[in-house]
């Protein structure tokens, strides 16, 4: 199957899409309450970090939350 990847900030209309998609969380991620807390400002704040892939027919069928940081660690 080919899919076209894309970003939230490109597609916006699909940001409906990505919410109805399955949580496919493993549970010991769902008990994060810091995570879950922040987890719906990451399409809000930081489009240009999810990643939307569609299929040929133009349906969602993937997506990738990320977040930028800077570690100031040595090394």
């Amino acid at each position: 199957m080919e899919l076209d990847i894309t970003t939230l900030a490109e597609r916006p209309e699909l940001a409906g899409a990505l919410d109805e998609m399955p949580d496919t969380w493993p549970e010991f991620v769902r008990e994060d309450i810091v995570g879950w807390a922040n987890f719906a400002r990451i399409g809000v704040e930081f489009p240009q970090y999810v990643l939307v892939a569609t299929d040929p027919e133009g349906a969602v069928v993937a997506r990738a939350y990320s977040v930028p940081f800077v570690l100031d660690a040595p090394g």
